[in-house]
This record gives structure tokens, C-alpha cells and sequence, in this order.
């Protein structure tokens, strides 16, 4: 390695350790200066990706937009995973968004994996237009939203990153199911919709202590338990160059949840006390519905699928 190849590779490692902000919904005209205003504002250091949004007020995204956008969001994060940064980076994603009627495009798109940061003021009109159309009143409101859910997304990533057994933030969303129809991430949509709060208590959800275990693990409404393994072994999160959308979505579901960098590998131990699968029915992200009869099932935060050897 040259000594310019290894000072740039060294520029990078510095550069990239910062939380992520992810704009959209703003117009080509606004987007750059209130990116260049956050990146020049927050402390710490903040790296900003911005999306420009169509100019019509009442349809702000579309699919082909929420791709690139991962596109770029993914091909960042795999670029900071090759060059071996620790630690994992970036350091959270927000995902600061104007509120629209085709918004389902977006948060559909970002599932579990942003903390979502929703900019209702700069979905108000002012003179028959949004305000998210006025560069200036749209850099101040991000710039303060932002710093609150900052906060915000402290408190929550002490919640996550200690890797409870007990807490049902980290399940998997489809399949861990709160009754036999409903499954977690019904709530989860909720949480990135504000329609519940974060300390919301969840209905439907059995913490038991197995036989000859001194913690509590969580089982699910058909009796599974999903005890954590934080062991780094698993599935590694590689994503190619040309890969597709969905790859994209799901190589970012293995990564992050609500925003908070999730560990290498990290995946739940399905298993029936005492007892095999038995059949017990899984949806896979990858092979869709599957039934299992080994003793267990290691089941991913993006919901792969995979049966245990034995």
C-alpha cells in the first residue's frame, strides 16, 4: 500500500465513525443547504445523505428515489465494514423524513432499521405551499429536531445495545408472534409511526425462566422461546456491488435496529423447551414459509431462517 493509499484509507476510518442523518421529502432546493448546514452545525460530527424530493406537496417519493437512497446509505455502511472500522459504523442512522401521503413508500421501504425523526412543521403550508419549500425555516426546525432525537436515540441505544434477553425490541419481527395472527412487528410499525411510545409496555408477551437457566428469556404466544446468542458467528452481512433493492433492504435489517448498530451474527435461538420444533411453522426472509423439526432455529434480525444441525 502506497503512503497516499494508506493516508486515505486513514482519512476514511476518521471520517466515517459518526452517526448517520438521512434527509427526505425536502426539494432539490432546499436539500443541499440544509445538509450543508447540518453537517456545519451538529456536534459531534454528523455525515448527512439527502434525497431530493419532488416539488408536488402531495407526492414527495417514489420507489425509484427510496432505492437510491439505499443504495447510497448501503453502499457507505459495506464500504466502512471492508475497511474494518470499529466500531461498527455508522454509529446510528436517523431518518429524518417530511410527512407526506405517500410516506408508506418510505418508512415501508426502511422497515425496522432507522430511528425515524419525523418533520411534521415542514409538512404545514404557508402561502398555499409547505414549508418545507423555505430553505431557511427548514434548516433551523431539521437542525433542532435532529438534536433532540440525538437524545432521544441515546436512550434507546443503551436499551439495545446491552443485548437483553428481556427486551422485545430485538425480536424479529415476523416471527415472534404476540397471538397466532399477529406477529411483533405489527408493534414495531407502530413504534416508527409514532403511533405508540417508546416505553410502551407490549401486550402478548410471556417472560419465563427455562429449567436449569438463571435468566429470563421471552416466549412468543406459541410457546417458543428467543433467548439472544452474543456469540459473532452466523451469517456475514456482504453485499455486492450490483446487488438489487431488496438485497440492499435486507443486508440493512441484519445491521441496524431503530437505528442502533446490531452485532455481527447476531440472531435469536428458537427453541421449544425441552423438546425439538417439531414442525413449528417460520417465515424466512429468503425461503418464506418453513417448517422445522430440528431442536432449534437461529432466526436473524431481518427474519433468514436457519435450522440447526442437529
Amino acid at each position: 500500500m502506497t503512503g497516499r493509499a494508506k493516508r486515505s484509507r486513514l482519512r476514511f476510518r476518521e471520517a466515517q465513525i459518526t452517526p448517520l442523518i438521512v434527509l427526505a421529502g425536502l426539494p432539490q432546493a432546499v436539500a443541499s443547504p440544509v445538509q450543508s448546514h447540518l453537517e456545519a452545525v451538529l456536534k459531534p460530527e454528523h455525515r448527512v445523505i439527502s434525497q431530493p424530493a419532488r416539488n408536488d406537496d402531495q407526492q414527495l417519493y417514489s420507489v425509484a428515489a427510496v432505492d437510491t437512497l439505499l443504495g447510497v446509505i448501503t453502499d457507505y455502511a459495506e464500504r466502512s465494514r471492508r475497511a474494518n472500522i470499529r466500531p461498527s459504523v455508522p454509529q446510528f442512522i436517523l431518518l429524518a423524513y417530511v410527512p407526506s401521503p405517500d410516506e408508506e413508500i418510505l418508512l415501508s421501504s426502511f422497515d425496522f432499521c432507522a430511528f425515524p425523526v419525523r418533520l411534521s412543521y415542514l409538512s404545514e403550508y404557508n402561502a398555499q405551499r409547505q414549508r418545507r419549500h423555505d430553505p431557511i425555516a427548514s434548516k433551523e426546525y431539521v437542525a433542532d429536531r435532529v438534536n433532540i432525537a440525538a437524545g432521544e436515540i441515546n436512550d434507546l441505544k443503551r436499551r439495545l445495545s446491552s443485548i437483553s434477553s428481556r427486551d422485545p425490541l430485538l425480536l424479529p419481527p415476523k416471527n415472534f408472534l404476540l397471538t397466532k395472527e399477529r406477529p411483533i412487528a405489527t408493534v414495531f410499525a407502530d413504534l416508527v409511526r409514532q403511533r405508540i411510545a417508546w416505553a410502551e409496555p407490549f401486550q402478548g408477551i410471556n417472560h419465563v425462566r427455562p429449567k436449569g437457566s438463571v435468566r429470563t428469556v421471552l416466549q412468543d404466544a406459541r410457546g417458543l422461546l428467543f433467548p439472544p446468542d452474543k456469540e459473532s458467528h452466523g451469517l456475514p452481512r456482504e453485499l455486492e456491488p450490483d446487488a438489487d433493492p431488496e438485497e440492499r433492504r435486507l443486508f440493512l435489517r441484519s445491521a441496524f435496529r431503530f437505528g442502533i448498530p446490531l452485532p455481527e451474527g447476531f440472531h435469536h435461538d428458537v427453541q421449544y423447551e425441552g423438546r425439538s420444533l417439531g414442525e413449528a411453522q417460520f417465515n424466512c426472509c429468503r425461503r418464506g414459509d418453513l417448517s422445522l423439526k430440528c431442536s432449534h432455529a437461529n432466526v436473524y434480525p431481518n427474519d433468514y431462517v436457519r435450522a440447526a444441525k442437529t
